[in-house]
Parts: structure tokens; C-alpha cells; sequence
């Protein structure tokens, strides 16, 4: 039975990478003779003129450049060229998605040393930039292809609607960076932005259009208390973001923007589903204003459709009450707790981990990193007389039985360990496994 020409080239696009399959969030196609779409254009006569002449199959492309590769190969950077060139001429006049990383690039290579490296790149760039019409989705590693950014006008990229950029530490340089950014959150038609590794955020900048996007990434470099976004730039910035659906956030909380979030206004975010944030407080010995600050540092957010939240901090001298977790709120919103899938990298107690885990009955994944194993109340703590807690407890609380017939999170189905080794009876693992396997079928890992 032969397959009609349009149905074939329909099974093809199912071919190319989805974003799930990616090992480094670059959903897309590349040189790889073992992948879609050239290898098929390997298998017979038939697939490959479909393959060609299909531009869906090669809109999107991920060049990536070794880094250590010869600079001074002209054959290899000659090829290199010609093969973008053929890739981008199949593609027709379909929107592009494309990604540009790694090579010498990352470091600083001299000119004089590197002629044919350096007419690679003036080359891509002059025909990147000519494509800027096309450009739908954009991902940029360091300082590769900068120059289009700087002759174009952002009126061209009209359908660009994805800006993910990562900067690498040899070049920060704080001109580039700025014209950069500015140019990206310039773009109206921008619904998702990644921006990593950036040392550049002027608060002037909120008053960017961020009811625009749908996800946004904000993951600076690391300096002095913490990531150079603050607790108080972020909360502005998510105040205007009614729109978000994924957000992930590093930022630092001083004890001013502590004080001063007893006054904001909430902050409703109601589409928002995936929330990841890294919290930096009290790395200086700032002190709390009151006991319940640390509790309400995220306080404003509401956030009703949340079903998959990450946090991930390094909070000193936290009270052992999860009253005083700053991401408790989250667990607390009004109506029915929607969190499905719970990643928690943060130094909190077990007797503050099983308390958090009491308000999230709908959780089916979690995930536990740098627990604070406390059996015996802390005694650098005069203020706490909790009775102590072990991990044979938060393992035994999730278990159902007689004893407990209402166990924590009865429709856990995965549960993760990561750097935990203080287990003292390791077969209570198996009797929890066990014991919900009639019921969800657990996993553990």
C-alpha cells in the first residue's frame, strides 16, 4: 500500500526532536546524520524528495559549534557554511526556530590566529540577520551572532515570539548586555523569555509589557548575598504578568523588601501551572522583623492552577516550624490545594517537611533534596522545644495501614531521594513502596 505524499510528510514532522526528548531544552533539528530530518533523506529515493522538499522539516536547526575544533580549518568552517546555507534555502518561507552555541566563540579568540573561523561567523551573521523576518523562536549561547541584534531593527523580528538567551561568564560585558536585552523585551510579539547567566537588569525595565508572556525565565549571575534580581524587582515584574503559565527565578531577599511586602498588594497570577524559584535570605545575618516574615515573603502571589512548584533555597537559621518556610503560602491558597508535583531543594527539618506535605493531599511526585535531618530538638536553639523527628517518620507518615489509615499524600505515585543518606532502617523504604503499590503503583528513586 502506498502512502500518499502529503500523509508521508505529515509522519516525517512526528520524526523531528520535541522538547521532552531534548537532553538540553534546545527542541531542535541538527547536523546528526542519525536523527531527523537527514537521516530521511538516507532511506530511499522517495523519502528523501519528500524529505527536501517539505519546509516544515527544516525549519528548525541548532547549530552547534565544537569548541575544539581548529579555528584555522577552512574546509571544516567552508562546509559548516554551505550546509546552513542548503538547510535554510528547504525551509522555504516557514517561521524558523533556531539555536546558535558553543565554539571557540565561548573564549576569546584572536583574529589574526582565526581567519577562517572569524569569516564563518561574519557569514552566518549576515545571513541570520537576512532571515530576521522569519525568526518565530531564537536561542543564544554567550555572545554567538550578536551583530544582527544591532543592525536590525526589532520591527523586522514581528513573529519573533521566543527569546532564550544564556550568557557565559568569559563575556560579560555590560554595553552588549544591555542593548541585548533591551532589544528582546522591545519585541510585542514576545510570549516567552529565558534570560541565564545575565549581569545587567535595570529596574527601569519593568515597565516592559510583561502581561505580553507566558513563561518567563529570570536566572542572573551570582553575587555577593545572592542572584542580582531582587525579591522586590521580581514581585514587580510578576504583578504585570497575569498571563504567566511558567516562571522560573532566582532572586535574593534583603530585609528591606522583607519589611516592605507586609504592604503589597496579592499578586493573581491565575494561569499560572509551573513555578520554580530560588530564594537566597538571610545569607548576611539579616533578621527577620517579626517571626512570620520569613512566611510571607511570597505572600502576595496567588496562584489558584499551580500544580507543579520547585523550591530550591540555601536559607540559614530557619526556625524549625514550617510556619516560617517562605514558600508555605503556596501550599495555602484558597479552594482545594492543586499542587500535583513537588520538588523541594531547600534546608528544612523533617518535622517541617511532614507539615508542608499535609497540605498538598493531590501530591502524586515529590522530590527531596538537602533535608535537615533533626531527631533531637536543635539544641543551638534555645526556642525550640518541638519533640524530635527522624526519617523513619516522614517515611512512615506516607505509609498506609491500620495505624494510619489516612496516610500523607495518598496519591503519591513517585517519590525522589537526592543526597539523603541518613536513613537508619532502609526497609521502611520498602515497606513503603509495598504498601502503596495497591494503591498508585509507587516509584522510588
Amino acid at each position: 500500500m502506498e502512502i500518499p505524499t502529503e500523509l508521508l510528510a505529515k509522519i516525517f514532522i512526528h520524526c523531528l526532536p520535541s522538547e521532552s526528548e531534548s537532553d538540553d531544552s534546545m527542541a531542535h533539528s541538527s547536523f546528526r546524520l542519525q536523527d531527523a530530518p537527514l537521516l530521511l533523506t538516507k532511506v530511499c529515493r522517495e523519502w528523501r524528495s519528500v524529505a527536501l522538499h517539505e519546509p516544515r522539516l527544516w525549519c528548525t536547526l541548532h547549530v552547534r559549534i565544537p569548541r575544539a575544533v581548529n579555528t584555522k580549518n577552512l574546509e571544516f568552517w567552508e562546509s559548516r557554511m554551505e550546509g546552513i546555507r542548503k538547510w535554510l534555502d528547504r525551509s522555504g518561507q516557514v517561521p524558523l526556530s533556531l539555536a546558535f552555541s558553543g565554539g571557540p566563540n565561548m573564549y576569546p579568540v584572536p583574529t589574526t590566529a582565526a581567519a577562517p573561523y572569524h569569516s564563518f561567523v561574519l557569514q552566518l551573521e549576515i545571513l541570520f540577520a537576512s532571515q530576521s523576518h522569519r525568526w518565530k523562536s531564537l536561542e543564544l549561547e554567550g555572545y554567538f551572532l550578536i551583530e544582527p541584534f544591532f543592525v536590525n531593527p526589532r520591527e523586522h523580528a514581528s513573529i519573533l515570539d521566543s527569546v532564550k538567551i544564556e550568557f557565559t561568564p568569559f563575556f560579560h560585558i555590560p554595553a552588549i548586555q544591555e542593548h541585548l536585552l533591551k532589544y528582546c523585551l522591545g519585541i510585542s510579539s514576545l510570549r516567552r523569555l529565558h534570560l541565564r547567566g545575565y549581569e545587567l537588569f535595570d529596574t527601569s525595565w519593568v515597565r516592559f509589557p510583561w502581561s505580553n508572556l507566558t513563561e518567563i525565565v529570570l536566572q542572573p549571575i551570582i553575587r555577593g548575598e545572592g542572584p542580582l534580581l531582587t525579591l522586590a524587582t521580581a514581585l514587580d515584574i510578576l504583578s504585570q504578568a497575569s498571563n504567566l503559565r511558567l516562571c522560573v527565578m532566582d532572586l535574593t531577599a534583603v530585609e528591606d523588601a522583607i519589611i516592605r511586602n507586609r504592604e503589597r498588594a496579592p499578586i493573581i497570577l491565575p494561569f499560572l501551572r509551573i513555578l520554580d524559584i530560588y530564594l537566597a535570605i538571610n545569607l548576611q545575618g539579616v533578621s527577620y522583623a517579626s517571626e512570620d516574615d520569613a512566611k510571607h515573603v511570597f505572600s502576595p502571589l496567588i496562584t489558584p492552577r499551580l500544580e507543579t512548584l520547585t523550591m530550591r533555597s540555601r536559607v540559614r537559621q530557619i526556625p524549625p516550624f514550617s510556619l516560617h518556610i517562605p514558600f508555605l503560602c503556596f501550599f495555602s491558597q484558597p479552594g482545594p490545594p492543586p499542587i500535583t508535583t513537588l520538588k523541594m531543594e531547600i534546608h528544612i527539618n523533617l518535622r517541617s517537611c511532614i507539615e508542608c506535605l499535609r497540605l498538598v493531599p493531590n501530591l502524586q511526585s515529590l522530590s527531596l533534596n538537602h533535608l535537615i535531618v533533626k531527631p533531637t530538638p536543635d539544641s543551638t536553639n534555645p526556642g525550640d522545644n518541638s519533640p524530635g523527628c527522624s526519617s523513619e517518620d516522614l517515611f512512615r507518615s506516607l505509609i498506609p495501614s491500620p495505624d494510619n489509615p489516612t496516610p500523607l499524600c495518598p496519591r503519591l505515585e513517585s517519590l525522589e531521594l537526592i543526597q539523603y543518606d541518613d536513613l537508619s532502617d532502609p526497609t521502611v523504604l520498602f515497606a513503603l513502596a509495598k504498601a502503596r503499590n495497591d494503591i498508585s503503583g509507587l516509584s522510588t528513586h
